[in-house]
């Protein structure tokens, strides 16, 4: 009997951490894959904004925010990335902008900075990753770094 006990206790204390883990992990791991999908899909309207644009202008830039305007043939389009998500508004550029976010992206942070002359960037880099604190640590997760190029889209087509 004193055998029997020992083994359920042996059992409940293993199954309590399995169990403990997929309450845990599986809900962080569905979350961390569903903002890295909506990250990918902002980065890649991004991307289209960015090739159409005649012009890039950053408009702020720190710990916080990164905010920049295109401006194209269809008129300015204004982004301003924060942790937490991506505000995009096109007509104006006012880097201030006061809606919810176009995508709502917890734990995400970026950061952005022009390669080319400062006056006009010839394109924009922008690094994105997801920053959680995990049991009192900071845990960085899907790191990566995208580089967009200015009227990439304009310059093909005066090529053909």
């Amino acid at each position: 009997m004193i055998l029997l006990l020992g083994i359920m206790v042996l059992i409940m204390a293993f199954s309590a951490k399995l169990t403990w883990t997929l309450v845990r992990e599986v809900p962080l791991a569905d979350r961390s894959f569903s903002t890295a999908s909506g990250t990918q899909f902002a980065l890649e309207v991004i991307r289209q904004d960015v090739e159409r644009a005649g012009a890039l202008k950053m408009d702020a830039s720190d710990a916080e925010t990164a905010a920049f305007t295109l401006t194209g043939t269809a008129g300015p389009v204004t982004y301003a990335l924060r942790p937490g998500g991506i505000w995009r508004t096109a007509g104006t550029d006012d880097p201030n902008l006061a809606a919810p976010p176009a995508w709502n992206l917890p734990d995400t942070r970026f950061e952005c900075r022009t390669a080319g002359d400062p006056a006009a960037p010839a394109a924009l880099e922008i690094r994105v990753w997801q920053q959680r604190k995990v049991l009192g640590s900071e845990r960085v997760h899907f790191k990566q770094s995208n580089l967009f190029f200015v009227g990439l889209e304009q310059d093909a087509k005066r090529d053909e």
